[in-house]
């Protein structure tokens, strides 16, 4: 097994050996690891996404608590009119209070998918950006190709380029998403 890690490290990462048989500080003509998830999380773009997702979440958590608990209230106020009220009466009103709890479900969902659909294009909206920054690194320092972190089963932290990413982005990516309910 052994045999064939050392096999694997010098297909994927046959680089420059030193005379101590360790790698040189170089990408060229070498393979390179990129976490995804981290250069997402870490860079400003995503720290920025993920925050502002989460402060308007928090925001239409408490407005759906808000709405609950006034539907609750006239709820009850429904029911404690239903003695005084022909059968007739009740019926309407409390169709008309079904509707419009339907209604502002619905607006509700429609906010949550929304905001949902918001987050999956700032995200895939980072990957575009990020994607010619990549080429532009493997371009300039000659390496061979990017292997995602996640994909890898073995691999020299030294090949990990994540953290030049994050640097790059957050240089080069300075136009950061804000989410509204609005």
């Amino acid at each position: 097994m052994f045999k064939l890690l050392i096999y694997f490290s010098l297909i994927f990462f046959p680089g420059n050996l030193s005379a101590s048989g360790s790698p040189e500080a170089t990408f060229s003509n070498n393979f390179v690891i990129l976490n995804q998830s981290r250069i997402y999380l870490e860079s400003k773009y995503g720290e920025s996404t993920e925050r502002s997702f989460t402060l308007v979440s928090q925001e239409l958590v408490s407005e759906n608590n808000e709405l609950e608990r006034l539907l609750e209230v006239e709820e009850l106020a429904l029911t404690n009119k239903r003695k005084t009220l022909s059968r007739l009466d009740f019926q309407n009103l409390a169709q008309v209070f079904d509707i419009k709890v339907e209604e502002i479900r619905l607006r509700q969902k429609n906010k949550s998918d929304k905001l949902l659909a918001e987050l999956e294009l700032s995200r895939a909206t980072f990957y575009k950006l990020v994607s010619p920054l990549l080429k532009e690194f493997v371009t300039e320092n000659g390496v061979l190709g990017v292997f995602d972190s996640a994909l890898m089963i073995v691999g020299n932290n030294k090949f990990d380029i994540s953290d030049i990413m994050i640097d790059l982005i957050d240089k080069n990516i300075t136009d950061l998403p804000v989410f509204s309910l609005k």
